[in-house]
């Protein structure tokens, strides 16, 4: 295993011989937290980080790397770095700036908030959980003592973030909002400890508990989301149901589609139509999906997206901001199919329903599927396939399932029967008709494997 002393070495080598792209990507790992540099160390890798990161980042956010690495000892030039490289998506280097500031100004609730919530983009949740713990900041703190409730959700902790609503009740405005939100998740998650039972054995049965491997029950309790396909592959561990790199297929769309049709019916709603995201993978998958259900498919229109089960293949993938944009509200007569949905970096709000999780995925219809030629061996690029959107749909629906889900429909049905009589604002998205759409977070208590 490469050190971090020898990444930065490695970086140092690349950038004399001018491959600031490969110095950039050793320096960065070398960074990120945790990581094993002493602090001397520390400092003169974050100098050559904040000079390779000139040729890549924006005028501003190079200017704050600058001025935290010329005096890596103010934790107010640490502190706005953080925040740029938060913005930029560079959480691990953020956290590992942010680290230090904490070390060097100790019981400053800023920075506790901004480390927790670059630990929780990077998934450590527990970490964050201890962080909050050990701070003495969140008892009189709203905003702390909501992420410490928060961080202990997710961590699985169920006890301790029940234990923080009382001292939330004064709450208000955006924060308020945020503590419902989390009283929504405590109350699905009652709502599913009361209903289910443990498992047995190493399979996944009809009725779960909310352990390590409830990937469903989970993803329903966070997101209101409900969860179609659990995957096979790497189940017991590391992946746990959900997919690291997935080239999406007709069969795992067919599975999808004929799951929405089972949740649809459970929760007794019945769309007039469906309505196809704009964009061709999505079509595709919405003439699947009308056809399943023997309902007229209709592309999206403004105020289209307000009646009929709204089809997005991966929402994530679509750039039209007026057509996701229109989404963030629930509709009395709307529901939000989307088939894949990223677990690391998942859009803004969450769907009714999901097929699949994963971190990287591709689709077979519209371009980017890779493949071995037989004769070269060499991988190649698929181009976009030329048939009518028709046909492609009808190739999902006779779709052979070679990779079943671990779940069933009768799991499915018992994290979302409980789930429906909740009160209106608390249910998973199936159940509502109103309200803004939930957060999308990343990942949650089951823990799974994934690409750095």
């Amino acid at each position: 295993m490469v050190s971090d002393p020898d990444r930065v070495a490695e970086a140092r080598l690349a950038l004399r011989g001018g491959d600031k792209e490969a110095a950039f990507r050793a320096i960065t790992a070398a960074l990120q937290h945790p990581h094993s540099l002493e602090d001397a160390r520390l400092s003169g890798a974050f100098q050559l980080y904040a000079e390779i990161a000139r040729t890549f980042a924006d005028p501003a956010t190079a200017e704050k790397l600058r001025a935290a690495a010329a005096d890596f000892a103010s934790v107010g030039a640490l502190y706005e770095a953080a925040q740029a490289l938060f913005l930029q998506h560079q959480f691990g280097v953020a956290a590992t700036l942010l680290h230090r500031a904490q070390r060097l100004q100790p019981g400053q609730p800023a920075i506790v908030a901004e480390l927790v919530a670059n630990l929780h983009a990077l998934l450590c949740y527990a970490e964050a959980l201890a962080v909050l713990a050990s701070s003495g900041l969140c008892e009189g703190d709203p905003l702390l003592s909501y992420l410490l409730g928060f961080s202990a959700l997710m961590s699985g902790d169920l006890v301790a973030a029940r234990g923080v609503m009382p001292s939330l009740a004064a709450l208000s405005g955006p924060s308020a909002a945020a503590r419902d939100a989390l009283a929504g998740m405590l109350a699905r998650a009652d709502a599913l400890s009361g209903a289910i039972a443990p498992p047995g054995g190493s399979s996944v049965s009809d009725r779960v508990d909310l352990g390590d491997h409830a990937l469903t029950a989970w993803h329903a309790v966070i997101q209101g989301t409900m969860l179609c396909h659990e995957s096979p592959h790497g189940y017991g561990t590391p992946m746990r149901g959900r997919y690291a790199f997935v080239q999406d297929s007709p069969d795992l769309m067919r599975q999808g589609i004929a799951r929405l049709k089972r949740l649809l019916e459970r929760a007794e709603r019945s769309p007039a139509r469906v309505v196809a995201a704009p964009d061709r993978a999505s079509l595709i998958l919405a003439l699947a999906v009308g056809q399943s259900l023997e309902l007229p498919v209709v592309p999206w229109a403004p105020g289209q997206e307000q009646s009929g089960l709204v089809t997005a293949w991966n929402l994530s993938a679509i750039t039209e901001l007026s057509f996701l944009e229109a989404l963030a509200e629930h509709y009395p007569e709307q529901i939000l199919f989307s088939h894949a949905s990223s677990w690391v970096d998942p859009f803004s709000f969450a769907p009714d329903v999901t097929t699949l999780l994963y971190q990287e995925i591709t689709n077979p219809f519209v371009g980017g599927a890779l493949s071995v030629d037989p004769e070269t061996k060499q991988i190649q690029v698929a181009p976009p396939r030329a048939e009518d959107d028709g046909v492609l749909a009808e190739e999902i629906l006779a779709a052979p399932i070679r990779d079943p889900s671990v779940t069933t429909v009768a799991h499915l049905f018992s994290v979302l029967d409980p789930l429906l009589k909740l009160p209106p604002e608390q249910r998973v998205g199936l159940g509502r008709r109103e309200g803004r759409r939930l957060l999308a977070h990343r990942g949650s208590p089951v823990q799974s494997n994934r690409f750095s």
